[in-house]
Formats: structure tokens, C-alpha cells, sequence
């Protein structure tokens, strides 16, 4: 049970418990002199790391960060005076008066801190938000100066540790470079300063956003791509159901899915809502993880069906390949396996997998090269398995997976996302598997390599059931489903969004009417 959600309740909350067991834990990490009630810890770019990292207490992604609730929860009046101890510390919780919200007050804060003249900077950095939210400086400053200064020194500090900052939050259709690890909230194992800057970011600029704004903004941004997720994969499902198996009543019907989708969530054109800059700037971010979202899926879609499968469908040969295991009257399609059966499976019935897969692919496999497969078969199964979360697999995936192993040693397919990570996988499925460590939540790889590889097995699977057409109509959704969003998201209405989502849900994506 988390801090927050006691909190929330109004029960009874030891505070002491919750301090003491943080300073262990930094103490131990960061030495005695450490703790996690000073300006250094809060601010810091050697704390960073932990401080974005920290899941114990704030209630996860559609929470509250931690950091957010040692701001406002354990540490004392006493310790938030040297925590922030400016006048325009964002976290101080005061408002400026207004004779002192003035730019020659902050310039004057910052250099007695820093002992550097802030001007240069500070006009480059109105410049970048405007860029960012096309909207001036000065608009935000009329409205509320004292949070707009307090929120444009939170900007010189980040600045100051990282100087490509804003190149860093502009949007990857400017970029060019479109990273799934930009969506995480709290930063990954083995990312790198990048993506801890930007959840760190995150954190610093709610810390004046009150509590339930900030988890009515956060819930209703965590639940939307799993919504989204969700009725797109019954959508799908639903489709393919009633084609009766025929491809083109298949497309006819994903087509009139997609313009039910497009009539449910269209919007008239409107301005988008006012913010307050701190409120503004964060809602920015969460919408930059989705834009990175959307557009490195678009990209990994396109990579992932490139290269078509060296085989055409093959359902009568799988049919014999299921009779000469054993398996006589069972769908492969439906039958269901855990890993280790279908490992045995693979090597106790190697020979007649031989003969299969030199059937499909019109070339002799020699037992060699089924050997030097196997182990990276069973990698990528367990791969397949992770990202998945199902301990049991479709036997028709565990055939396509030899397949896409046996294409690869044959002739690699490399593959190379844009990654903020440490180090980089730039060869094809042998090197990925190779760097593969299920200990990592993020198996120590790029997500996008992990995205390619299984999107590929998925794709050689239903190649193989000639289920292709199928496979690619996700794309026609998600495309749909991407932009109208996309289109909502850009008013800043949450209530807008709420309405957009449950209307979306409650209607089977508009098919229900």
C-alpha cells in the first residue's frame, strides 16, 4: 500500500518510518552525509538516476512521482526552506509578490547561486518554449508571472546540466528520431541521462500542481494507450471472426472499423485550453512520450514488413509436420505449449522440422544448421514469452520463430532504433538475442529491437497461415486510432479526453452505435 494512497484516505501515516527507511537506502548507496531531505538530492545530477527511479511510495504511473511525494509529504517546513531556498524555487510552494516578479529579480537570484550572468540564457530558453508550445513567453508571464519565472529557473537549471535540452523535448517528427524509451515515466535499466532528464523534468515541474489535478492528468494519460491498446486488439479480433475467412470481406470490414473509429473520436477544431506554464509544460511531456510512441511504431511497422518472408502460406505442410510429430487432429494454430515442451518438442523432433522447413523454403537445412539454431530458438521464444507476459505459446509461433532463426542465419536482416540507451544494437536477430538479459526489466536492449524482432516473428507467423493481410491491417488501425487522438491531445482538454476515451470504450470503438 502506498504512501500516497494513505494519504489520500486521511489514515494514519508514519512518517518517520517512510523518512528512515529512505536514508537507509541512500546512505547506503551514496555514503553516511547523504540524505534524501536536501537541495543536493532534489536537484542534483548525481542523484538523478534515483531519484527518477524511486517506485516505492507515489502510486506508480498514474500516480504521483516519489520525488513529488517527498516534496510534499516527508520532508519538514524547516527542510523545504534549504531545499528551496529562492525566492523563485519551484517546490517552495510561496508565491513571488508581485513587486518582485520581475526578470531582473530572477537574473539576480540565479547569479548570486551560480555567480554567472543568467540573461543569454534565460531569453534563449522563452525562445525555446515558444518554439515548444507556440506560445510566447510573455503570455504565460501576464497571466501568472510568479509561477512562469519560478517554471523558467527550473528550465535554466536543467538547461545548465544539459545543454542539448530542448533539441532533447522537441517532437520526434522534428527530430527525426523516434525512441520508445522516451515514453517511460521513470527512466529504464541502462538508459541513459536522457531519459532520467526528462522524467526528472516531469517531476520537477508538478511539484506546484495540485495533487488531484496532478492524478486526474496522470490517470487520464496512463490509461489511454492501454485503453487504445485494448479495443484495437478486440477490434481486430472481432473482424477477423466475422470474415469467415475471407480476405477481402476481412479489409472491407477493418475499413469500416477504421471510420467508425475516425467518427467516434473526431473533434471540431478549437483552441486549445489555457494552462498554467508548470501544468502546460508537463501535460507537454506526457504528449511527447505518446508522439515518440506513435511515430517510432510507425516507423518499426514499416522495418517490420520490409522484408517479406523467404515462404508462402503453408498450412498443409504444417498439417503434415503436426501428423509426423504426433499430433494428429490438433490445429497448431490452437494447440498451446510451454516453453520447455516446445524446446523438447524442437530437438526430440528435429528431423521431421528439417523436412519442413527445407519444404517451405525450397533449400536443404542440414543438421548444422538446425543445431546452431535451436539455442537462439529457445531465446527468442523466451523473448517472445517476456514481452508477451504468457508463460505458454502458440505452436504456430514457436514455428514461425524457427523460421524467422533459420532466415536469419541465412541471410541477417539488421535492425537499428533510435535508442537512448548505453550501446546500441546495430546487427541482425543473432546479435540482439546475444545481448538479450531477462534480469533487465527492459531485457538490457532497445525496446525498439525488442519490438522489431517480435513484430517479425508475428509477421513470419501469420505469413505462414496466411493471415498476412490480417497481421497489416493493425497498422490501418493504429494509424487511425494515432491521429485522432493525436487531434484531441493537441486541445489539452482533459475533460474532453475523458469524454473521448469512455465514449470510445462504451461503444466498441464507435462500432456499437
Amino acid at each position: 500500500m502506498t504512501l500516497s494512497y494513505l494519504i489520500n484516505r486521511e489514515k494514519f501515516v508514519d512518517k518517520d518510518l517512510f523518512r528512515h527507511m529512505f536514508e537507509t537506502q541512500i546512505k547506503k548507496e551514496f555514503g553516511d552525509n547523504a540524505s534524501f531531505a536536501t537541495r543536493e538530492y532534489v536537484h542534483d545530477r548525481k542523484y538523478r538516476k534515483h531519484r527518477v527511479s524511486g517506485r516505492i511510495i507515489g502510486g506508480g504511473p498514474e500516480g504521483v512521482s516519489q520525488l513529488y511525494e517527498i516534496v510534499h509529504t516527508l520532508i519538514t517546513d524547516e527542510e523545504r526552506g534549504r531545499i528551496f531556498p529562492g525566492a523563485f524555487d519551484l517546490g517552495s510552494f510561496q508565491d513571488i509578490p508581485a513587486e518582485r516578479c520581475k526578470y531582473v529579480a530572477l537574473e539576480s537570484e540565479i547569479y548570486n547561486e551560480t555567480k554567472i550572468d543568467p540573461e543569454e540564457v534565460l531569453k534563449t530558453i522563452k525562445k525555446r518554449i515558444a518554439d515548444l508550445l507556440d506560445k510566447k513567453f510573455s503570455n504565460f508571464f501576464s497571466k501568472n508571472p510568479s509561477k512562469s519565472l519560478k517554471v523558467l529557473k527550473t528550465l535554466y537549471r536543467f538547461q545548465r546540466d544539459y545543454r542539448f535540452l530542448f533539441t532533447l523535448l522537441a517532437p520526434p517528427h522534428k527530430t527525426g528520431k523516434p525512441s520508445f524509451e522516451i515514453r517511460d515515466s521513470y527512466g529504464i535499466d541502462g538508459s541513459n541521462e536522457e531519459v532520467e532528464i526528462i522524467s526528472d523534468l516531469k517531476t520537477h515541474l508538478s511539484f506546484e500542481i495540485p495533487r488531484e489535478r496532478l492524478r486526474a492528468i496522470t490517470s487520464a494519460y496512463g490509461q489511454m494507450r492501454g485503453v487504445l491498446d485494448a479495443i484495437e486488439e478486440m477490434l481486430i479480433q472481432q473482424a477477423a471472426s466475422q470474415c469467415g475467412n475471407n480476405l477481402k470481406k476481412f479489409e472491407l470490414i477493418v475499413q469500416y472499423m477504421s471510420d467508425c473509429i475516425e467518427s467516434i473520436l473526431k473533434i471540431e477544431d478549437r483552441e486549445p485550453v489555457e494552462l498554467p506554464l508548470d501544468e502546460l509544460l508537463f501535460t507537454y511531456l506526457i504528449q511527447l512520450e505518446f508522439s515518440h510512441h506513435v511515430a517510432a511504431s510507425s516507423h518499426l511497422f514499416d522495418a517490420v514488413i520490409a522484408n517479406q518472408p523467404p515462404f508462402v502460406e503453408s498450412w498443409s505442410t504444417i498439417g503434415q509436420l503436426m501428423s509426423n510429430l504426433g499430433f494428429q487432429g490438433i490445429s497448431a494454430q490452437h494447440f498451446i505449449r510451454s516453453t520447455d515442451d516446445l524446446i523438447k518438442d524442437f530437438t526430440s523432433g528435429t528431423s521431421s522440422f528439417i523436412n519442413f522447413y527445407s519444404t517451405i523454403f525450397d533449400r536443404e537445412i542440414d543438421s548444422a544448421t538446425y543445431s546452431k539454431a535451436l539455442p537462439l530458438f529457445e531465446k527468442l521464444l523466451k523473448v517472445h514469452s517476456y514481452s508477451e507476459a504468457y508463460k505458454n505459446i502458440r505452436f504456430t509461433i514457436a514455428i514461425g520463430a524457427m523460421a524467422l532463426v533459420l532466415t536469419e542465419l541465412h541471410e541477417s536482416t539488421p535492425y537499428k532504433p533510435y535508442w537512448y540507451g548505453q550501446g546500441n544494437i546495430t546487427g541482425g536477430l543473432v546479435e540482439f538475442l546475444k545481448s538479450v538479459r531477462f534480469e533487465h526489466i527492459n531485457l538490457d536492449s532497445p525496446e525498439g529491437s525488442t519490438r522489431y524482432w517480435t513484430g517479425r516473428l508475428d509477421y513470419f507467423t501469420y505469413a505462414m497461415v496466411g493471415q498476412e493481410t490480417i497481421f497489416k491491417a493493425r497498422l490501418i488501425f493504429n494509424k487511425t486510432i494515432n491521429e485522432s487522438i493525436i487531434r484531441i491531445l493537441e486541445t489539452l482538454d482533459l475533460d474532453l479526453l475523458d469524454e473521448k476515451l469512455s465514449l470510445f470504450v462504451s461503444t466498441n470503438g464507435g462500432t456499437a452505435l
